[in-house]
């Protein structure tokens, strides 16, 4: 999972290496790998749930949609970016 800083500080040239950097990533991840994105200014968004990578133009998608905005909370951030990566509970088998 990736926690992403889209904070005011991010616009221009930052925000699009950064979003370029994340697609070159998807593509090199396999259908058996797990991405997730984070966005964060003073808001903190699940911009892709974490999960395994089925859909790589959707991920593409939603990750050139962070356009960068306002003031940053990287705590906020962060803390999202870990709750996610967080592996889910397993069903217990009856």
């Amino acid at each position: 999972v990736v926690a992403l800083d889209r904070s005011g500080s991010m616009a221009g040239d930052e925000i699009e290496h950064a979003r370029r950097a994340l697609c070159d990533v998807v593509d090199r991840l396999g259908p058996h790998d797990s991405f997730g994105l984070v966005s964060f200014d003073d808001v903190v968004e699940v911009t892709v749930p974490a999960g395994p990578v089925t859909d790589r133009a959707a991920i593409k998608r939603a990750i050139r949609s962070v356009d960068a905005r306002n003031m940053t909370d990287l705590g906020a951030g962060l803390l999202k970016a870990l709750e996610e990566a967080q592996p889910a509970p397993k069903s217990k088998k009856k």
